[in-house]
């Protein structure tokens, strides 16, 4: 029934891919489920899907086809035992239009971003119980080794930034900031452990507010802080604006340096 429904829609034009056409520069999104404290944040998904059509490029999503390593109640916080697929549930960000992780190859786009959210640490990566020692779920392995080797464009925003700590030796990312700085306060910044962390895996930080991006040209990564910080939509909208902006500058640069 409900695939008949999504037909038609799709027939009569109700439920359209993403800014799709063959002209089109290519950007992977990986998400890693629906919902900030068990898989993908949403706005921050949302953000990166808009800002990359803003720019002419093409989100194509992704999404490892694994079960959920928990399932979280997000009006109360607290775990229920509820099994959930990660494929599926990122399906409802990508409005149904998505790919299976392992089916994503450095051929099929121009470049690759990951959102954050709990997700991350959880599905894409065992790093909320594992820290400084956490293994990545094959398929982002192997995306980010090879993206990495083909000097293709990579954005990592909030947490999903200790991927690129563990994968890629000496990088410079931002995680934002601790909150001991001016101006800031520690409330602001609840997760900056994950700051030290990514330091233990071998990475340089770069201390950022929310508004801001790192940029590591040798590496082809671009991150900004995103929901690191205690703010508000649209101050996380920006950000991931400003990381959409940067990465379409190394594509252009790459493009005038072949």
């Amino acid at each position: 029934m409900f695939r008949r429904i999504k037909d038609n829609l799709l027939a009569h034009g109700g439920v359209r891919p993403f800014c799709k056409s063959p002209n089109k520069r290519k950007v992977a999104v990986v998400l890693s489920g629906c919902g900030v404290f068990d898989g993908s944040e949403i706005h921050e998904a949302s953000a990166t899907a808009v800002h990359l059509c803003r720019k002419n490029l093409q989100p194509i999503f992704y999404s490892p086809n694994i079960g959920q390593t928990d399932v979280v109640n997000h009006s109360t916080g607290e775990k229920i035992d509820q099994p959930r697929n990660v494929f599926t549930e990122s399906a409802r960000i990508a409005r149904g239009d998505l790919k299976q992780l392992s089916e994503l190859t450095v051929c099929d786009a121009d470049a690759i971003i990951f959102p954050g959210g709990f997700g991350v640490a959880k599905n894409l990566s065992n790093y909320a119980t594992a820290s400084v020692s956490c293994a990545l779920n094959i398929d982002v392995c192997r995306v980010i080794q090879d993206f990495h080797a083909q000097r293709k464009p990579m954005g990592f925003m909030c947490i999903s930034s200790i991927l690129a700590a563990r994968m890629i030796p000496n990088v410079v990312i931002t995680l934002g900031a601790r909150g001991t700085e001016p101006g800031q306060s520690p409330e602001d910044w609840p997760h900056s452990d994950a700051l030290d962390a990514a330091v233990q895996m071998g990475a340089s930080i770069e201390l950022q507010g929310v508004h801001g991006i790192s940029i590591d040209v040798e590496n082809m990564v671009v991150s900004t802080p995103a929901f690191m910080y205690r703010g508000d939509f649209y101050q996380v909208f920006t950000g991931i604006g400003r990381l959409v902006d940067q990465m379409e500058c190394l594509l252009r640069m790459g493009e005038n340096n072949s």
